[in-house]
C-alpha cells in the first residue's frame, strides 16, 4: 500500500532546499535517480555492528520499502547512510575485531557471540532481536525509507514536493503517512535540510526516557495530591479535585481524536497548561465556597458563592483563550497544536468539568 504526502514551500525555500539536496541522490552512478530519504528512529552513533555471515548472506540486499519491492538496495549502502557506524562481517570475536571495537557501542544479534567477552572492551553491547523481516533494519534503528519528488536532488526548484513510500497494509500506511504529517506541522522534514544544532540519544536511554516520564508524571500527580491535602486537610475535597483532572485529560484526547488532531509534543505541552489552569479553577471554587465573609459583607449561600467563584473562572479561560488565538493564525504547525489543545481544554473545562466539580463541592459541603 502506498502513501504520498504533498507539501508547499514558498519559491525562496525551494531554491534553498534544491540547493542543499543537489548531487545527495543516493545512487548518483544510477541513469534514473530514486531520491530516497533513509528515516531513522535513535540512529546508533559511534557504534560498530557486529554481523555474522549468515545474516550477512541472508540480507546482503534489502527492498527499498523494507518489505517485498523488487527494487533493492545492498546492506553497505544501508550503513554508509546511517551515520558514524561501521559494519564487521564475522563469526567469531578475534583480536582484530576487539581492536575495531574498543571504546564503541557494539550491536549484536542475539546467540551469535559472547556477550561478557564484548563488554570487557567496548563501551556497551546492544543485543538486538529480530523484529521484523530483516535483522540489519532493527539494529540501525531505520524507520522508513521513503522517496521525494524526482528532480530535487538534480537541482530543480520544486514549489510542491511531495514524500512517498510504501507499506504492508493500509492500516500501517495510515499510521506512518500521519507520522509524516505530524512532521511537516511541526515545521520539520523527515530529513535535515539546514542543520542548526545535532544532538543524540541513544536507542537505551530514549527507552529510560519514556519511563522516566511517566514516573515523573505519577509523582506530580502524588505532589499535587498531598499539596491540596496540606492546604484543605480534608480528603473529601482532594480526591474530587484529581478525579476530576484525570476526566479532564481523557475528554481533552478524545476531543482532539474527534477532530483528527495529531497530538505532537506542542500538544502535549498544551494539554499541561489547561491542566494547570484546570487546578487553578477549582481551587478558586473550593475557596470561595469555604472562605468567610467579612462582617459587613452579605452572607451568601453555597449556590451564591459558587456563582461568584465561576465570575473568576469564565473571565480567566476567556483571557487565556484570547491569548491563544493569534497562535492559530500565525502559520506556524507548533504553535498552532499548542493553542488547539490548550483552547480545547479550557473550553471542556468551563463547560463540563468545572460545572461537575462544582456540584459535586456543593453536595459535599
Amino acid at each position: 500500500v502506498r502513501w504520498s504526502v504533498p507539501f508547499s514551500i514558498t519559491p525562496e525555500s525551494s531554491k534553498i532546499f534544491a540547493d542543499e539536496l543537489l548531487g545527495k541522490c543516493s545512487t548518483p552512478t544510477a541513469e534514473t535517480c530514486p531520491e530516497l530519504l533513509y528515516m531513522f528512529i535513535d540512529r546508533p552513533e559511534n557504534a560498530v555492528i557486529l554481523i555474522p555471515n549468515e545474516i550477512y548472506n541472508n540480507e546482503k540486499n534489502i527492498p527499498d520499502d523494507l518489505y517485498s519491492s523488487s527494487t533493492l538496495i545492498p546492506i553497505d549502502e544501508l550503513v554508509s547512510n546511517s551515520g558514524n557506524i561501521e559494519l564487521i562481517i564475522t563469526d567469531e570475536v578475534t583480536d582484530s575485531v576487539i581492536g575495531q571495537i574498543n571504546g564503541k557501542q557494539v550491536i549484536v544479534p542475539k546467540g551469535y557471540y559472547p556477550i561478557e567477552t564484548l563488554e570487557l572492551y567496548s563501551e556497551s553491547v546492544l543485543v538486538k532481536e529480530k523484529t521484523g523481516d530483516y535483522w540489519i533494519v532493527g539494529a540501525l534503528n531505520i524507520e522508513n525509507i521513503v522517496h521525494i519528488t524526482p528532480g530535487i536532488a538534480t537541482g530543480t526548484h520544486i514549489s510542491r514536493p511531495s514524500i512517498t513510500g510504501s507499506e504492508q497494509t493500509q492500516e500501517e500506511a495510515l499510521k506512518e503517512l500521519s507520522r509524516i504529517v505530524i512532521l511537516l506541522k511541526s515545521g520539520k522534514l523527515p530529513v535535515s535540510v539546514s542543520v542548526g544544532s545535532v544532538s543524540t540519544i541513544s536507542p537505551t536511554l530514549g527507552d529510560e526516557f519514556l519511563n522516566y516520564s511517566i514516573i515523573a508524571g505519577i509523582i506530580a500527580m502524588f505532589v499535587v495530591t498531598l499539596c491540596l491535602f496540606i492546604r484543605y486537610k480534608k480528603i473529601k475535597i482532594t480526591i474530587p479535585i484529581i478525579t476530576t483532572l484525570v476526566f479532564e485529560i481523557t475528554m481533552i484526547l478524545g476531543t482532539a481524536s474527534l477532530i483528527g488532531w495529531q497530538m505532537d509534543l506542542a500538544s502535549v505541552a498544551g494539554i499541561i497548561a489547561a491542566i494547570g489552569t484546570g487546578i487553578d479553577d477549582q481551587i478558586v471554587i473550593v475557596d470561595e465556597v469555604l472562605r468567610k465573609e467579612d462582617d459587613d459583607e452579605e452572607i451568601l449561600n453555597i449556590g451564591s458563592r459558587i456563582k461568584r467563584a465561576f465570575s473568576i473562572v469564565f473571565m480567566s479561560a476567556g483571557t487565556l483563550s484570547l491569548a491563544m488565538a493569534p497562535l492559530l493564525f500565525m502559520g506556524l504547525g507548533i504553535l498552532k497544536g499548542f493553542a488547539i489543545t490548550t483552547i480545547i481544554g479550557v473550553i471542556i473545562g468551563v463547560f463540563i468539568t468545572r460545572p461537575a466539580y462544582a456540584a459535586i463541592i456543593k453536595k459535599i459541603i
